[in-house]
């Protein structure tokens, strides 16, 4: 059946509009639709399995998301090293998930697997006190905000970690290439080279 909400709500994250379809097929809810938050639009097509193993396997593309408002949102992702105070610019990104639960339906984020095209188009850091540890290399006032026009990478989540791979950001202050592993436990690792040049 065609779908209509003009809000709602989970936790932080607000939306409206939302326009889809819902079909139902014995054990299986199929999803497709679009909806508007975060000052940009989401597009899923997905499947929510019903059966013993509830999960859900979907495809999000985010177009024109507002970076801060996801962040903030989305609660940090549960971390306090990079956080909504620090970032801005205009997030675009497709995404495959799959997403597991138990028989009561509680998100199982041990099993959450994730696959990530990202891009930040005029984005900024700012206050992010990471990178004061270059102040050897870089004014410490270039460090406090860094603005890049446009940043892409992909990143994939398994077993409670972010991984991201190599990356080239080039910013006002520096250049800089970094890849590393974040968990949900807040251990991180990350590799960070600096070109002040």
């Amino acid at each position: 059946f065609d779908a209509r909400i003009e809000e709602f709500n989970y936790g932080l994250i607000e939306g409206e509009e939302f326009t889809g379809n819902l079909t139902f097929d014995r054990d299986e809810l199929l999803i497709r639709g679009s909806t508007k938050a975060m000052e940009g639009t989401f597009r899923l097509d997905g499947v929510v399995y019903l059966d013993d193993r509830p999960r859900l396997q979907a495809k999000l593309d985010c177009d024109g998301i507002n970076a801060k408002e996801f962040f903030r949102q989305t609660e940090n992702f549960g971390q306090d090293v990079l956080q909504d105070r620090h970032v801005s610019g205009t997030l675009n990104a497709k995404m495959a998930i799959f997403a597991y639960f138990d028989e009561e339906g509680n998100f199982l984020d041990d099993q959450l697997l994730v696959f990530a095209g990202i891009g930040i188009e005029n984005g900024e850091l700012k206050d992010f006190k990471m990178l004061e540890e270059f102040s050897s290399y870089v004014k410490v006032q270039d460090l406090r905000n860094i603005r890049f026009e446009n940043m892409e990478n992909w990143l994939m989540i398994n077993k409670q970690t972010i991984y991201i791979p190599a990356m080239f950001i080039q910013s006002n202050a520096m250049n800089l290439t970094i890849a590393g592993e974040h968990n949900f436990d807040n251990e991180f690792e990350y590799d960070i080279k600096v070109n002040a040049g």
